[in-house]
């Protein structure tokens, strides 16, 4: 073993963060300070036991690109997380040149962090790889904080299996916990750049308290007192994850305990004292807060959007000459690989044709068990010609863009089932192209459903839960061309049960059964701002539908328009009314002329 050279002592504070000795540990180029219990448990004569933990699985990547991968250790000595910090361009040695390597900016973060008072990660090991006097690699060992998990992951899956009652309560608690964190986070002068629900851990105590730590701390920044504009933009990026999913009791109550004294922070930075005389006064600025929310996330989806298009962790780019292969990175390389060079093998594993046309076909097939167990749908397009081959060149096709729409939509909390992969190939002056989705069990279309339905309150309830998703959709900018009952997934019956689809946390926001999805992506067209008369031609052609179908009442028509249109309706909904069921009439007639069946 290398030979201990000094002891260090690093003062922490918090209940995971201990101030235990630190040794100092040179070994070749690399530079450790780490526990002296774990030395021997992480360091042989050649540095890191990277080889002998990936040779006895004892090694997980959890996340992984050119500036840091981050590896999950799995030890006698307990579970930790290890981060390999790179420096893979000029811009980062010139940053390491001035100021502390990022592993260092992270230690540092994590004391001042715990000194405040607040829950953090405890870290163990700390290494720098020095060349000329100047950090290239670091390193970053902590250890994992028990029974905690992400906040993102623990919404979208535990949260759900719970009762309609911890829900509530749960809910209402994480919104007073969060808004105590922010502010004692602000109070103490941190500026978490990476503010978001990922990078914030929860541990459920006993009688549902969630108790919340801060994680990823490399790019915090600590200023004497935060402005405005800073507060607003870190609250903003935490935001974004529960846009859509919280009630606007929840802010209400995140804002009291993020303000002590039940005043309510507003744009211009004024103070609402919680007596005010005005109640109308506090809904208004209340109002421009969410607004100016609102606003921000969708600007972060729009970067994440650009960021999923180029391709980033997330995504298994697999091009080739003569075929184009987008996947996620969940799925076995391998089998992406092969289905890019044969497609058509996967309609062999069809457990029944959905639709074939001479240039569609859709079927719904089994997925091999070491990819994902359970079902998709395997579609195929084909387009013939020159001119399909030249305009593909300078616009996505279908395929491409129904995988880019899906993923957009999920991001937004829009549900929609998950596009997989997709397949582009070139054969002569035809294209074939393919899309994989996954399936969402225990699911029919709302033509299906409304059709074997007599008139209830289920499918009054239906109405309201679709008004709701198509005003988030036409508010977020996406317009569906054929909006039509055969391109709406409803639950059948039972709970739902798939965890990857996000849904609103709230169960009067379409938890529960008879949750609704939307089909047929390549047909969506996403807008800088939706205008009107877009808006008009999706509900016509979801009013043809409904057209056909008695157990679709002209009063749950009405109240559909009135849950989509909102505090407008008071003003709006005779006109609205009657654009749509003119435009509806125009395409019901038009059919009718060229024989095409009304749907």
């Amino acid at each position: 073993m290398a030979v201990v050279t000094r002891t260090k002592i690093i003062h922490g504070g918090g209940p995971h963060f201990s101030a235990d000795p630190l040794r100092h540990v040179l070994l070749g180029s690399v530079a450790w300070d780490i526990r002296l219990e774990l030395v021997d448990a992480f360091l042989d004569d050649h540095g890191l036991r990277l080889d002998e933990w990936q040779r006895d699985h004892r090694l997980t990547i959890i996340k992984h690109g050119p500036h840091r991968t981050v590896y999950r250790l799995d030890l006698t000595d307990g579970t930790f997380f290890l981060k390999h910090f790179r420096v893979a361009d000029w811009k980062s040695r010139l940053r390491n040149m001035v100021r502390a390597c990022p592993a260092e900016l992270e230690r540092r973060a994590v004391e001042r962090v715990a000194a405040a008072g607040l829950a953090t990660m405890d870290v163990v090991a700390l290494g720098k790889t020095i060349h000329h006097g100047v950090v290239t690699d670091s390193f970053l060992i902590s250890r994992e904080i028990p029974d905690a998990v992400q906040l993102d992951g623990f919404l979208l899956t535990t949260f759900r299996e719970l009762s309609p009652q911890q829900q509530a309560r749960l809910r209402q608690r994480l919104a007073v916990e969060l808004g105590s964190l922010t502010a004692r986070m602000h109070a103490a002068g941190l500026w978490h750049v990476d503010f978001h629900a990922g990078n914030v851990l929860i541990e459920l105590k006993e009688d549902d308290l969630p108790r919340l730590f801060l994680i990823d701390l490399h790019a915090a920044k600590f200023r004497g007192s935060l402005s405005r504009r800073q507060r607003l933009a870190n609250i903003a990026a935490l935001h974004q994850f529960f846009a859509g999913r919280i009630t606007p009791a929840d802010r209400l109550r995140f804002w009291r305990a993020y303000d002590g004294d039940g005043g309510q922070w507003t744009v211009d930075g004024g103070r609402i004292a919680k007596t005010d005389p005005q109640p109308e006064l506090i809904d208004s600025r209340l109002s421009t807060l969410d607004s100016y929310f609102a606003t921000t996330a969708e600007r972060g989806w729009q970067r994440a959007d650009r960021a999923w298009a180029r391709g980033n962790r997330h995504v298994r780019k697999l091009d080739t000459p003569t075929a184009r292969c987008r996947g996620l990175a969940t799925l076995d390389v391998t089998w992406l690989k092969s289905l890019r060079e044969n497609p058509k093998q996967l309609f062999a594993a069809a457990t029944h044709l959905c639709k074939q046309t001479h240039t569609r076909r859709v079927a719904a097939v089994l997925l091999p068990e070491n990819v994902r167990a359970g079902g998709g749908y395997w579609k195929c397009l084909e387009s013939h010609g020159v001119a399909a081959r030249l305009l593909s060149r300078f616009r996505w096709s279908p395929v491409r863009r129904a995988w880019e729409i899906g993923h957009a939509l999920l991001r937004r909390n829009i549900p929609t089932p998950r596009p997989l992969m997709f397949v582009e190939r070139d054969d002569g002056n035809d294209q074939r192209l393919y899309l994989l989705t996954e399936s969402v069990p225990d699911t029919i279309t709302l033509e299906q459903f409304v059709g074997t339905r007599a008139v209830t309150n289920e499918v009054g309830e239906l109405v309201r839960k679709l008004a709701d998703i198509i005003q988030r959709l036409h508010e977020a900018g996406f317009d569906h061309r054929d909006l039509k009952w055969s391109n709406i997934l409803v639950h059948n019956e039972g709970p739902v049960t798939l965890a990857p689809h996000p849904r609103p946390l709230s169960p009067c926001r379409g938890e529960g059964s008879n949750g609704v999805w939307l089909l047929d992506l390549d047909a969506v067209r996403q807008w800088r701002w939706m205008p009107r008369f877009r808006r008009v031609q999706n509900l016509s052609r979801l009013a043809v539908s409904s057209l056909q179908h008695a157990a679709v009442r002209r009063t749950d028509r009405l109240r559909f328009l009135r849950c989509y249109l909102g505090d407008r309706f008071t003003t709006e909904w005779k006109s609205w009314w009657r654009q749509i069921a003119r435009r509806a009439e125009s395409k019901i007639e038009r059919n009718r002329r060229v024989g095409r069946p009304v749907s």
